[in-house]
């Protein structure tokens, strides 16, 4: 049994098809039903019921939702509890980002934040499609979330906006620095309900 298997389930059930469920997980839909399978094969119950046009779990499957979620959160609780008795999540930084973000934004930017920390920072980073990065974040498994964000996409009402200035890559408020207004995307990171704009 493997942990996204749980996360798929959770997706799926949450009344979305499985191309859109597959889609939000960042697989294949064909992938996606496969691990869904393997998942009811390894519990040995249906969880889904196929012979609907809309997704509808079964009575095992609707047990289930409860289950995979509580595994889930008591497992990352778990997580950031030993964490805390190691003392790595006060050193750790983890962040999430686009792919793109990743190889283009992410290597100076965090750069330029090492120079400038008194002390060493551990920062772990996860590269994954916006629609993943953002649950990896909501999940609590990142503590910032780097994108893009467009200024008629609106803030969102998950997160307050932080702006970085661009140039220096410190941080400001919203409006601080000359770029602010601008047209058009930009990158933003997100962190444990806090959004940051560039």
């Amino acid at each position: 049994m493997e942990l996204m298997w749980l996360e798929d389930f959770l997706a799926l059930a949450r009344g979305e098809s499985f191309s859109r469920a597959a889609e939000t997980r960042g697989v294949t839909q064909p992938a996606f039903s496969r691990r869904i399978r393997a998942l009811e094969t390894w519990l040995g119950v249906v969880l889904v019921d196929r012979d609907t046009h809309r997704i509808s779990l079964t009575a095992a499957g609707s047990r289930f939702v409860e289950v995979a979620d509580a595994t889930l959160r008591t497992l990352e609780h778990g997580r950031r509890e030993v964490r805390e008795i190691a003392g790595a999540s006060q050193s750790s930084l983890r962040i999430t980002a686009t792919h793109a973000l990743s190889l283009t934004f992410f290597p100076s930017w965090v750069r330029s934040i090492e120079a400038l920390s008194a002390q060493e920072v551990s920062i772990q980073l996860t590269a994954d499609n916006m629609a993943a990065a953002e649950q990896t974040m909501l999940q609590g498994r990142a503590q910032f979330l780097l994108c893009h964000h467009h200024p008629a996409a609106g803030d969102g009402a998950r997160s307050a906006q932080i702006r970085l200035h661009h140039a220096g890559q410190r941080p400001t408020r919203a409006g601080e620095h000359e770029g602010a207004g601008r047209q058009g995307a930009a990158p933003c990171a997100a962190g444990q309900g806090k959004r940051a704009g560039f």
